[in-house]
């Protein structure tokens, strides 16, 4: 599952409804609701010091925003053990 948005130079802070429906993108899941959240910027995989996700929302750390028109790709990954 991805949530995907394009950056406008100016947020830090991305919601659900920045989600672009035209790539299928996912809600922003709840972080107890995965294995695992990847972040990536303009293709670029980001440490998770940079970022911070909740329901909904994802929230980066850091003192710039992305370029204009940057790619921001938040990948969710569940894992599930056979019972």
């Amino acid at each position: 599952m991805f949530y995907c948005a394009i950056a406008d130079g100016e947020k830090l802070i991305f919601t659900d409804h920045d989600g672009l429906p035209e790539y299928h993108s996912s809600p922003i899941f709840d972080p107890r609701q995965v294995s695992l959240i990847n972040l990536y910027i303009n293709g670029m995989i980001q440490p998770p010091v940079l970022y911070e996700v909740s329901k909904g929302l994802l929230r980066l750390k850091t003192a710039d925003a992305p370029r204009k028109e940057v790619s921001i790709v938040l990948q969710f990954i569940r894992l599930f053990l056979p019972t």
